[in-house]
């Protein structure tokens, strides 16, 4: 039995599965950074990378043909929303992330 794949791998969604979990923890990470150094003036490169990161998670969630689950849409609009009023929407996008972790790791 030492010979099989672990549970899911045969299937063609692993990897695409594998790339959203590095994306959510990695949008995790900026947005926890964000936190602490400052929602009133975020770093251009913090800025650049987490639009990045969204761009990964929209591609992915896409290739995965997740892009109907709810808490995918809430996750990409909060974004949005976060991306005009990023003082105001910073605690609201965490916990939209936080959700998406939650749903992912169970899925």
């Amino acid at each position: 039995m030492g010979s099989l794949p672990p549970l899911g791998y045969d299937d063609s969604t692993f990897i695409p599965k594998i790339r959203l979990q590095k994306v959510v923890a990695k949008i995790s990470k900026s947005l926890d950074t964000i936190q602490k150094v400052s929602k009133e003036h975020i770093p251009k490169q913090l800025s650049d990378e987490l639009a990045h990161d969204f761009e990964a998670l929209a591609e992915t969630t896409d290739e995965l043909e997740m892009t109907h689950f709810e808490v995918v849409k809430r996750v990409l609009q909060e974004y949005t929303r976060f991306s005009a009023e990023p003082t105001n929407r910073l605690d609201s996008l965490r916990g939209e992330v936080e959700n998406l972790k939650l749903f992912i790791s169970h899925g």
